[in-house]
């Protein structure tokens, strides 16, 4: 039996904001015009929705369940107010025979979507192959990362275990000196040997600081806390760089309160942190000019400032410098140190629950190191 078109046209269906036409997966055979409103067109599970798109006045959608009898492929849910003509497989026939119009408007935009469909899926293709080209990038870049991070490692561990037995040889033959040489040719040569023995205990600082930092990285590191006057550990490091200080007729300024109150710090790691830093100032400022060592305390902290008068730090390396193997490049791009220095810094200094960081100084000639020690630990 035929359908009438008075029939068809009395099958108009109103869906408020929030409805669910249909689900995706639901079986069906009816498709829908939409007279007004909006609905959208949604994937996978509405609580983590993919929206795909919307449709609206004019458009038809679940056409396909309708002509193929497969599962619905995606779920429509009203955006608003919408006003649609739900058309079953009965009353597409009953259009296709009566209003070929209909059934040729239907086609072309089934063409339209098939060639959408076609179109997004060559972008998909083109953006798969691009991604797998940029991930195999990627792994080539973090390949060669990992292969310059064990040599890096390897260079280390060769420092460490090779050269601390040297070393220590080194420092003991020069005691040995100071020991058995006679009196005025110590004092004839009493800034060389100076030099040597400050050179072997800066090496040996260096040493120190790399098995300390593969030890705290490991998480095996161990603070020695004990009760300890600051200055006096300013001071003493201070007088071991006069010898580089005065080859660049440099001043070494302490601006230092001798009333500091006692803190519990692993001092061998502390005096450590304050050659490194104060070698730095006195090996990055220029000649003739100053390095100054200041302290203050603020709050529950003690404050500890080394300043140069170098050419500073650049703003984008102020926050990486302390991170490992970060090297800070001069003008001519020459770079200082092994980057393990202000790393070493930065660990200890956490450890024992203060902060590191470096400003610039006021005037923007040279850098301030500035680093916090707990008054309690």
């Amino acid at each position: 039996m035929g359908i009438s078109w008075e029939s068809w046209q009395q099958n108009g269906v109103t869906y408020t904001q929030r409805d669910i036409i249909f689900q995706e997966g639901d079986i069906g055979s009816t498709m829908y015009i939409i007279w007004s409103g909006r609905v959208a067109i949604i994937k996978g599970d509405f609580n983590n929705p993919l929206v795909f798109g919307e449709f609206g006045p004019g458009d038809i959608f679940g056409e396909m369940a309708l002509l193929e009898s497969e599962p619905r492929s995606a779920s429509i849910v009203a955006l608003d107010k919408v006003d649609t003509l739900e058309i079953s497989r009965r009353g597409f026939e009953w259009t296709m025979k009566h209003n070929p119009s209909i059934g040729f408007e239907l086609i072309r935009i089934l063409s339209s979507r098939l060639r959408i469909a076609d179109s997004i899926h060559e972008q998909k293709a083109h953006t798969t192959r691009y991604l797998i080209k940029q991930v195999s990038l990627l792994q080539m870049r973090k390949e060669e990362l990992l292969a310059l991070q064990r040599l890096r490692q390897e260079t280390i561990d060769f420092i460490v275990h090779d050269l601390r037995s040297p070393l220590g040889t080194i420092m003991g033959v020069l005691n040995m000196l100071e020991m058995v040489l006679p009196e005025d040719i110590i004092i004839k040569n009493s800034e060389l040997l100076s030099l040597a023995t400050t050179s072997c205990q800066r090496m040996n600082y260096m040493v120190s600081s790399l098995l300390d930092v593969a030890k705290m990285e490991s998480g095996q590191a161990r603070l020695d806390l004990t009760k300890t006057h600051l200055a006096d550990i300013i001071h003493r490091v201070a007088r071991k760089g006069l010898t580089l200080s005065q080859q660049k007729s440099i001043i070494v300024d302490e601006t230092v309160l001798d009333t500091l109150p006692l803190i519990k710090i692993d001092a061998d790691k502390i005096e450590r942190i304050l050659a490194n830093l104060i070698d730095n100032a006195i090996k990055y400022t220029l000649e003739g000019k100053m390095v100054t060592i200041a302290t203050e305390l603020k709050d529950d902290h003690i404050v500890v400032k080394v300043i140069d008068q170098g050419p500073g730090i650049p703003h984008k390396m102020q926050k990486t410098i302390f991170d490992r193997f970060v090297q800070v490049k001069d003008d001519k791009k020459a770079s200082y140190g092994f980057g393990i220095g202000l790393y070493f810094c930065r660990l200890t200094i956490e450890a024992h629950g203060g902060k590191i960081w470096v400003e610039d100084c006021v005037n923007d000639e040279g850098s301030c190191f500035i680093f916090t020690l707990p008054l309690k630990t």
